[in-house]
């Protein structure tokens, strides 16, 4: 199958589940036991669109434990993304296709991976949503090349964790050379 072929199948799959919330709260509890999870001081998660597992609990549960916790912003002019510090008080709003972001000042703190330092890349867990992935870290994206053109950024150290519900997982995906894998997936 083609990676068109297969976002459209996945897309099919996610308009039939059912359980997004229970899945959701299974998947968060998962991560939140994870020693990968404990043992970050740097989170980046996403807001998740009606067909993805929700973090809410994940980011709740790391603004609670004190980690520095970024959210990402879609710039669709330029198909870039960049990520911005959650605190318990912020505010978050509909933008780009849907998706809440953070609401972004001249104060806002922008999560620059270019300018960590080995030490603080290493503590840093990145979950990432796709639109299918493998067990071996293989992701599909929505086809826009957001999140692999972010990733690129990313020095080596920081973990790279894709983040599936149950109808996301598949035995093979097809991957180019700029497609960038995860080191592992946390799945439902």
């Amino acid at each position: 199958m083609t990676k068109s072929e297969i976002r459209k199948e996945i897309k099919n799959r996610a308009a039939s589940f059912t359980k997004y919330k229970e899945s959701s709260e299974k998947l968060c509890n998962k991560i939140i036991q994870s020693e990968t999870f404990k043992t970050a001081e740097i989170i980046l998660a996403y807001m998740a669109l009606p067909d993805e597992a929700d973090l809410s609990t994940v980011i709740s549960k790391a603004l609670e434990l004190g980690k520095k916790v970024y959210i990402p912003k879609v710039f669709p002019e330029s198909t870039t993304i960049e990520f911005y510090r959650a605190l318990p008080q912020s505010k978050t709003s509909k933008g780009s296709y849907g998706i809440e972001e953070p609401e972004v000042s001249s104060q806002s703190e922008c999560f620059e991976p270019e300018k960590l330092s080995p030490e603080e890349n290493n503590r840093s867990l990145i979950l990432v949503p796709g639109r299918a992935f493998t067990q071996d870290g293989r992701r599909l994206g929505r086809g826009k090349g957001y999140y692999d053109k972010y990733l690129a950024r990313i020095k080596k150290g920081a973990v790279l964790a894709g983040v599936c519900l149950q109808f996301q997982l598949l035995s093979d995906l097809p991957a180019d050379a700029h497609d960038i894998r995860m080191d592992f997936i946390f799945q439902e």
